[in-house]
C-alpha cells in the first residue's frame, strides 16, 4: 500500500475550509479555479459530498487527461469527506480523503490518496507519483492562499 498526503495549516476554520471544497466542487467553472490542471467536475449522482453521491472530474495529471469517478462514502459536516475511486482506477487507488482538524484560530488540512501495488508504483510510474505529489500540494496552497485573501466569496 502507498499512502499520499498533503498537510497545510490554513488560517481559518474548519467549517470555512470544508465550505470552500463544497464551493470549489459546485461546477466546472469553480473547479477550475482552484487549480490549473483542473478541466471540469460535476455530480452525477447527489451534490456536496452527501454520501452515496458521486463526482466526475476531468484533470491533468503528469500531462494526461484524466476522468476521474468518486464515490462519497462518509461526509462530516465541517470536518471532512471519505471517497472510493470508481472503476478503472479503483484497481489502483482505493480512494482518499480530505480531513480539516482544529489547531487553534488555524485549521490543518489533509488531502490523503491511497494506492494498491505501492512497491510496483513507485518502481515503475515514479514521475506520476511525484506530480501527482505536487498536484497535491498546488491544491493545498491554492485554497489556503484563496481563503487568507478572502477570494472565494461563498
Amino acid at each position: 500500500m502507498l499512502e499520499i498526503v498533503d498537510k497545510i495549516t490554513i488560517k481559518s476554520t474548519p467549517d470555512k475550509v470544508y465550505n470552500t471544497l463544497v464551493f470549489f466542487f459546485q461546477s466546472t467553472e469553480h473547479y477550475k479555479l482552484w487549480h490549473k490542471d483542473h478541466i471540469s467536475c460535476r455530480w452525477k449522482k447527489g451534490k456536496d459530498f452527501s454520501t452515496g453521491s458521486i463526482l466526475i472530474a476531468k484533470e491533468y495529471i503528469h500531462g494526461t487527461i484524466y476522468k476521474l469517478g468518486f464515490s462519497i462514502i462518509r461526509c462530516e459536516q465541517n470536518s471532512g469527506f471519505k471517497y472510493k475511486m470508481l472503476f478503472p482506477f479503483s484497481i489502483i487507488c482505493s480512494g482518499g480523503s480530505f480531513k480539516m482538524v482544529s489547531k487553534g484560530t488555524d485549521t490543518e488540512m489533509l488531502a490523503q490518496l491511497n494506492f494498491r501495488f505501492g512497491f510496483l508504483l513507485k518502481v515503475f510510474f515514479k514521475n506520476t507519483i511525484e506530480s501527482l505529489q505536487n498536484h497535491m500540494k498546488e491544491e493545498g496552497l491554492n485554497i489556503k492562499e484563496m481563503i487568507e485573501k478572502g477570494q472565494v466569496k461563498l
